[in-house]
């Protein structure tokens, strides 16, 4: 009866092994597509420099909330989010993150102008 324990112990951890590393394997796929994806020419992009003090993942979750894919470039000078966005939806994206800005890191005592696109003058 103690060896049938341990051989069912083992098979569980084995499968919970490999059903993580499974679920890691997908996300890492998912991840490249959208990656490859925000990075072709063919995407229209716009680029946010993250100010220091935010949390790019407080303005990820709310664009994705919105329905926009962004992802953190980590190869900027300083922590970006590429985010796909059609030209006339520039407005309603640049809205959304200073809505964050509001709701999120209004009482902070943080200075954050308005958001502004890297391809835009500051």
């Amino acid at each position: 009866m103690a060896i049938a324990t341990a051989i069912l112990l083992v098979l569980i951890f084995a499968g919970a092994v490999l059903a993580v590393g499974w679920g890691l394997r997908s996300y890492n796929a998912r991840e490249s597509a959208t990656d490859a994806r925000l990075h072709s020419t063919g995407t229209p992009t716009v680029t946010y420099a993250v100010p220091l003090g935010v949390d790019p993942a407080v303005i990820e979750a709310a664009l994705a909330h919105a329905g926009f894919t962004s992802m953190l470039d980590r190869v900027a000078p300083a922590p970006s989010l590429i985010i796909e966005c059609d030209p006339e939806d520039r407005e309603l994206v640049r809205g959304l993150i200073e809505d964050v800005y509001v709701k999120e890191y209004g009482a902070s005592g943080l200075s954050l102008g308005p958001a502004t696109f890297q391809d835009e003058p500051r």
